[in-house]
């Protein structure tokens, strides 16, 4: 899990401008679970690209391992 949120928060900073970016990251507690929701003000996932976000070595970054949501 910590690997995983790591990897979304880092992708979500890496879209957002430097002056106005925004995170927000919310718990609900549901049970004996958690809901983690996470929101930024980024340009978003590409409509492209959005079926191959979970694929293993698919990265949009020229620097990119592609390793982020697929873990």
């Amino acid at each position: 899990m910590k690997i995983a949120l790591t990897n979304i928060i880092t992708n979500a900073i890496d879209s957002m401008s430097s002056e106005k970016g925004e995170l927000r990251l919310v718990t609900h507690p549901i049970d004996e679970k958690y809901i983690v929701q996470i929101e930024d003000n980024g340009r978003g996932i590409n409509k492209r690209d959005l079926k191959y976000i979970f694929e293993p070595f698919f990265s949009s970054k020229p620097e990119g391992y592609g390793f982020g949501l697929a873990i």
